[in-house]
């Protein structure tokens, strides 16, 4: 009777257990998966500015709620926090910040998705994501 009973609940509990791939580990875990998969920056209109576009999105099997990005730049000239929507699986959203650069220079601005953790994720070693700029003759 015993046996009866354990494959009938092995029966029932096999279409909720999720299969992992020896390659793909992170297939085990569900949950949300931001990254950051594009960036560029150029001047704005009137020159005194950086325009950094970024593309944020969700890779993971689960949606993720509302989460803030940390854009940085190079030698800690300053950080800027931008707060983006939530994602369904798959999706993303392109963003788009402004920065003064109050020197001429070469630059690196890295973007941080889900900066401060609030969002637990199948994978917290991907959330970075950075650019080169110029500020000067050549930007």
């Amino acid at each position: 009777m015993k046996k009866q009973y354990l494959v009938l609940a092995f029966t029932l509990l096999l279409p909720m257990i999720s299969v992992c791939h020896a390659k793909d580990l992170s297939s085990c875990k569900s949950g949300p998966d931001l990254v950051i998969t594009k960036m560029a920056a150029r001047k704005s209109a009137d020159g005194t500015k950086v325009m950094v576009t970024y593309t944020l999105k969700n890779k993971g099997n689960a949606k993720a709620g509302v989460s803030r990005s940390k854009l940085e730049v190079s030698d800690k000239k300053g950080a800027i926090y931008d707060s983006a929507p939530s994602l369904m699986p798959g999706s993303s959203v392109s963003r788009t910040v402004e920065y003064f650069v109050p020197e001429k220079g070469n630059f690196d601005i890295k973007a941080t998705a889900d900066y401060n953790n609030l969002l637990p994720e199948k994978n917290e070693m991907n959330n970075e994501n950075s650019v080169r700029f110029s500020v000067g003759k050549s930007f």
